[in-house]
């Protein structure tokens, strides 16, 4: 079992500086863990239950995903 490292609090997060709003309602996330995960290669899906997660497209090219709160917990998972 995964050992929680902590668990955020509410808090407001900075938006850089000339960061751009893609999508001001985020539903869901699909992804696969990649092959180093502890799940390689595996498919995960994650709905946000509160309304309001948004994604910023950063100046560098990278993107920013924002919750009224936070989206989950931190663990610290046991090495192989």
């Amino acid at each position: 079992m995964p050992q929680r490292l902590h668990k955020s609090g509410r808090g407001s997060t900075k938006i850089p500086k000339g960061a751009v709003l893609i999508y001001d309602d985020l539903e869901e996330i699909r992804a696969r863990k990649g092959s180093q995960s502890n799940w390689p290669r595996e498919y995960f899906k994650h709905k946000f239950k509160k309304r309001g997660s948004k994604v910023y497209g950063l100046p560098n090219g990278q993107i920013l995903i924002v919750g009224p709160r936070p989206l989950w917990d931190i663990f610290n998972y046991p090495d192989k």
